[in-house]
């Protein structure tokens, strides 16, 4: 594990194994079957999705002058942009590099 080359960041082999472990489960997904990139991709589609509809809702909210939800619903829309680019970048990598994945649950 790359974690492990740097001094900086400590990790055990024990904890190396668990994130392992962890990572695997989530991408056999709850029928626990043969790991796939599927449920990454669907929880990352749905995230942007989230997202993409917070700055549409945050447009709307805008138009609506000196009114209380207008008040109470700001969003950094800056911030949600770059989180979508950010989500973009892991749906990209996990359709190019997923198959990479295989040595580890081999």
């Amino acid at each position: 594990m790359k974690a492990n080359q740097d001094p900086s960041i400590s990790l055990g082999v024990s904890t190396c194994r668990t994130i392992k472990t962890d990572v695997l489960k989530i991408l056999k997904g709850p029928g626990g079957g043969q790991p796939s990139n599927t449920f990454v991709l669907s929880a990352l589609s749905h995230l942007k999705s989230i997202f993409t509809v917070a700055i549409k809702d945050s447009k709307k909210k805008k138009k609506i002058e000196h009114s209380q939800e207008a008040a109470e619903f700001q969003v950094d829309i800056k911030s949600i942009k770059l989180a979508i680019k950010k989500i973009d970048f892991y749906l990209s990598w996990s359709n190019e590099y997923f198959k990479e994945f295989e040595l580890f649950y081999k």
